[in-house]
């Protein structure tokens, strides 16, 4: 958790911005799975939700922090 807390520290509005995308179409596509009318939208929810994801795994995760970052 500790290791997450500091991530954080480093991340910019584009990287909280793209957080809020990600539970934004997670939600929405979680809603999709009980209401008949919003699934003609849930093969593009569910892509979105994928690729916010990827890219905040891939931040958190993978990409080195250097001094520009903070």
């Amino acid at each position: 958790m500790q290791y997450l807390v500091g991530k954080a520290h480093t991340m910019n509005a584009l990287d909280f911005s793209i957080l809020k995308v990600c539970c934004l179409c997670l939600g929405a596509w979680t809603a999709t799975v009980f209401s008949k009318t919003a699934k003609k939208c849930k093969g593009l929810l569910f892509i979105g939700f994928l690729a916010s994801w990827g890219y905040l795994i891939w931040r958190l995760f993978f990409q080195e922090t250097t001094e520009n970052d903070l």
